[in-house]
């Protein structure tokens, strides 16, 4: 769905964004860059209880090296 606001803290932080922003990769889609060394919890229009201890894994590049990964959250209406 879109319009809806997602509200993420980390230790010093909070944010708020809005799903449907990005029509082309779906209405529901929402994005969010973290850092590798943080921890998140992240919250649905603040109704609820936020999913917490989120956290961006670290994936293995080539030669030795490695990046950011990502993680796909879905959400349901209960």
């Amino acid at each position: 769905m879109p319009g809806i606001e997602l509200t993420i803290t980390w230790s010093g932080g909070e944010e708020r964004f809005f799903t449907g922003l990005q029509p082309e990769f779906g209405l529901g889609y929402a994005d969010f860059e973290m850092s590798l060394d943080a921890s998140y919890a992240l919250q649905v229009a603040r109704i609820g209880a936020p999913v917490m201890g989120i956290r961006a894994p670290s994936c293995p590049g080539t030669g030795g090296t490695s990046y950011l990964g990502g993680l796909e959250l879905t959400f349901q209406e209960p």
